[in-house]
């Protein structure tokens, strides 16, 4: 006896694709492209200086400059871009420096103004360990050099930060 079909085949669902969730990972100069270039010049929020949010007529080319330092790209520099990605939309970016043993936090752009400390712990940890571990130099310590750090910083800095990060970094704000 064989089995006739029934016009109806059965398609097991597959699993819903997840989402990948928060992660950051640096982004070297050959990494970069215009996907990537677009994604850290969409980030409105500066979290290392608020009163700049506030002026939303800055020019294209000053925003680019502030973000996306060349140094920072260059593979011969002691420079770093670490981005915070949900899924493939890049949703924060970190820009550090390093000089003489003692790294410093150039920049963190954000995607928004609320909400954000997940993002910046997240940032915060991965220039951490890549401040003590990559690069050519080596760091054991690093300066968060803000000229008027969000709320959102200074209550992962003050509240939410293990002893041994706030060990590690200083906040240099104005009003500090």
């Amino acid at each position: 006896m064989d089995k006739k079909s029934t016009g109806m085949d059965m398609k097991i669902p597959q699993a819903a694709e997840q989402p990948q969730g928060l992660h950051v990972e640096p982004i070297e100069a050959d990494e970069l492209n215009s996907k990537i270039e677009r994604g850290i010049l969409s980030l409105e929020y500066n979290a290392l200086d608020i009163s700049k949010n506030k002026n939303m007529e800055v020019r294209r080319s000053e925003v680019k400059g502030e973000k996306l330092y060349r140094e920072h790209l260059q593979t011969s520099a002691h420079g770093t871009v670490l981005v915070a990605k949900d899924g493939e939309n890049i949703i924060g970016v970190l820009t550090l420096n390093r000089e003489a043993g003692v790294g410093m936090i150039d920049g963190i752009w954000l995607k928004d103004s609320h909400h954000q400390d997940r993002i910046i712990m997240q940032l915060l940890l991965a220039a951490k360990d890549d401040l003590r571990t990559g690069g050519q130099v080596r760091c054991e310590a690093a300066v968060i050099k803000a000229d008027d750090p969000s709320a959102d910083l200074r209550r992962v800095f003050h509240e939410e930060l293990d002893s041994d990060s706030r060990m590690f970094f200083s906040l240099e704000a104005k009003d500090n």
